[in-house]
């Protein structure tokens, strides 16, 4: 029995011992958050729901070992921003608070690329467009976290569409009757849609193509009519 329960207490040892290998192999990229790493990793960095400790401390959710999504930073000198990020910058909905004459003092608004950019989201952007002859993007009123590309044409849905392609810089592809997009998204989401069709006599066959980022948090129909 004695030689039983010291087997069971060196497995466990040694067991606990990897995983503090294993964790420490797992970096965080942000300098001042470079110490103490406790949460998920992927290929050796920060990956998904963690809490970093350095100079600063940061708990929520990385990418690539850097802050990515929705999470509270804490800096060492008392400031404190908690909101959304991508690639270790503030960016999307947030609020930032730090202390004038002693009196706590928040900044609420929109991010882009770790500067403030004001109460109000930016419009849709569009990137690139070709061989599309107009698109519309709209929010609707739900409360999904999601884009749905429509495909228009003659004032009906296109079914001639083939060769589809959608990649974006976060979020689950999604399926909603014949409308196809993605959900579960962090805004802003940048997305690129490539596909065939035929024009509106169908004579000719082309390749489409539209890049387009949406900063605002909702759900969306994006019209594309060929």
């Amino acid at each position: 029995m004695k030689s039983k329960t010291s087997i069971f207490i060196i497995a466990i040892l040694t067991i606990s011992a990897l995983n503090l290998k294993a964790q420490d192999s797992c970096k965080v990229l942000m300098e001042n958050l470079k110490g103490n790493y406790v949460g998920g990793c992927k290929n050796g960095l920060a990956n998904g729901q963690g809490t970093a400790t350095g100079v600063d401390t940061y708990v929520g959710n990385f990418k690539k070992g850097l802050p990515d999504g929705k999470g509270k930073y804490l800096w060492k000198t008392g400031e404190i921003y908690e909101g959304y990020w991508e690639k270790g910058l503030k960016q999307g909905n947030g609020n930032y608070t730090f202390k004038i004459d002693g009196h706590d003092t928040i900044v609420s608004g929109f991010w882009e690329n770790d500067v403030f950019i004001g109460k109000k989201f930016k419009k849709p952007e569009i990137k690139n467009a070709y061989n599309i002859d107009s698109y519309d993007i709209r929010k609707g009123g739900s409360f999904e976290k999601r884009v749905l590309i429509d495909f228009q044409q003659n004032g009906m849905r296109n079914s001639e569409v083939s060769n589809i392609s959608l990649i974006s810089n976060n979020g689950n592809q999604t399926q909603s009757g014949q409308l196809i997009g993605f959900e579960a998204i962090t805004f802003p989401i940048t997305i690129v849609v490539r596909y065939s069709t035929y024009n509106k006599f169908h004579t000719v066959q082309f390749n489409a193509y539209i890049e387009f980022t949406i900063f605002e948090e909702g759900d969306w129909i994006v019209r594309l009519t060929n």
